[in-house]
């Protein structure tokens, strides 16, 4: 999401790379942390030191139930990468639990893998 996500045509002279945010939605946090902190530890701060169980922790009960790996290089772009679990997702899109994933929707969006579209407008329609 976010200004980086599309080309900016008005903005040519600005030549400048641009980190690109990314909000991942997961089915289980301390699985994908786990699996995640075995090939990436270098994309976690201290927290990821403590673990999966923490950082999922640190996801889950704290603040927006997101948590973000900043500054981070994939594939020579520079990422923010957030995650978060598919309910608390669909909690801030649906009830505004937080405002937080939500009004991050307010920005420009590419989606790029959307889970069980249908079930989603079935349930909240």
């Amino acid at each position: 999401y976010g200004s980086a996500v599309f080309p900016q045509h008005h903005k040519k002279d600005l030549m400048v790379p641009r980190q690109t945010d990314v909000i991942l939605a997961v089915e289980d946090s301390e699985s994908w942390h786990r699996q995640n902190l075995e090939r990436n530890r270098n994309h976690y701060s201290f927290v990821g030191s403590m673990g999966s169980r923490v950082v999922s922790w640190v996801q889950e009960d704290f603040g927006a139930r997101i948590y973000f790996n900043p500054f981070t290089m994939i594939n020579n772009m520079e990422v923010k990468y957030g995650v978060t679990k598919h309910s608390h997702l669909l909690a801030d899109l649906t009830k505004w639990d937080s405002l937080y994933t939500s009004g991050r929707m307010q920005k420009p969006v590419c989606v790029r893998h959307i889970f069980s579209l249908n079930a989603l407008i079935a349930v909240h329609s």
